[in-house]
């Protein structure tokens, strides 16, 4: 279902079963007292049903994680008060970039937790402020006007950053589905796939994140290891198709029973669909509008 400007929305029901993994405490009678306290305020259809945007089921997680720090209502109303104050995610992209072109990692570092401890949305966070400034950073790279040392220490400060959110975010006690997660072997840019990893843990999947240039031989081993159900590999150049399509075919030596689905993303993927098929592999090409709506769709893809 959806709401007059395509946003797409979620039923309570929806959205207690999207949370169960990380917050088995969400139910629907703890959803209508958020909405009583004022602390969520869905939408309603003519029949006088509640409606949740992802932006609304993100609220409740965030509030669920400060109750788990032992925040009061008022306390937590009065932070999702200054989340409405926040300067809007361009500014604050902007400013961490010049703090990190600066040399200032605290100020970069502060400029975002700050904003996340404020409620700002993780999805919002990663796709409205952390990759528009690492793209930004790489385009001026390759334009000569900021040095490499600059483009590498923005990269650091952001690994950084994805690892203290990481770190602060609740695991799922009964995970839908496990996830390996890797670049394939000459991938060196893992961030974004670390990002929509992050996002997907939320939604209550188990990641594995193998990180950036894993071997095929490596990936086979991690799904045995790790029995996964899903194998998610990112690529983002040409030149590491042949590594991709090694990957899939070492997956595909594993026993049918024992064969997770594997889903691939990269903008380089576009076109390849079919050849993807013939090796059993799903394409996540679509989704290279933001790592939020790659976790959107991901997510609603491994519900099928």
């Amino acid at each position: 279902m959806q709401n007059e400007e395509g946003t797409r929305l979620l039923t309570i029901g929806q959205v207690v079963a999207r949370l169960a993994g990380n917050y088995p405490d969400v139910t629907p009678s703890s959803l209508r007292f958020l909405e009583r306290e004022g602390l969520v305020e869905p939408e309603r259809t003519p029949g006088g049903h509640r409606l949740y945007s992802n932006t609304h089921v993100e609220q409740v997680r965030r509030i669920k994680e400060w109750q788990r720090e032992r925040l009061s209502l008022a306390e937590i109303r009065e932070r999702l008060q200054a989340a409405k104050t926040l300067p809007c995610h361009q500014d604050l992209a902007r400013s961490f970039m010049d703090h990190a072109m600066q040399g200032d990692a605290a100020g970069a570092r502060r400029t975002v937790l700050s904003a996340y401890n404020s409620g700002m949305p993780l999805a919002e966070i990663y796709d409205d402020v952390l990759r528009p400034a690492l793209y930004e950073v790489g385009r001026r790279w390759a334009d000569g006007d900021v040095t490499i040392v600059q483009e590498h220490e923005l990269s650091a400060i952001v690994r950084d950053l994805i690892g203290e959110l990481v770190a602060e975010t609740q695991r799922p006690t009964t995970p839908s589905d496990v996830i390996l997660a890797a670049c394939v072997a000459g991938e060196t840019h893992d961030l974004g796939l670390r990002m929509v990893s992050h996002l997907l843990e939320t939604e209550g999947y188990s990641v594995h994140f193998l990180g950036a240039n894993v071997p095929a031989d490596s990936i086979l081993d991690g799904a045995r290891m790790r029995r996964a159900t899903i194998v998610l590999l990112s690529t983002t150049l040409e030149e590491n198709i042949p590594e991709l399509i090694a990957t899939l075919r070492a997956l595909n030596t594993l026993p049918p029973d024992e064969r997770p689905r594997i889903i691939v993303g990269g903008q380089v993927l576009i076109g390849r669909e079919g050849e993807l098929a013939e090796l059993g592999a799903e394409s996540a090409h679509g989704l290279s509008r933001g790592h939020v709506h790659m976790a959107e769709h991901l997510t609603n893809l491994l519900a099928d």
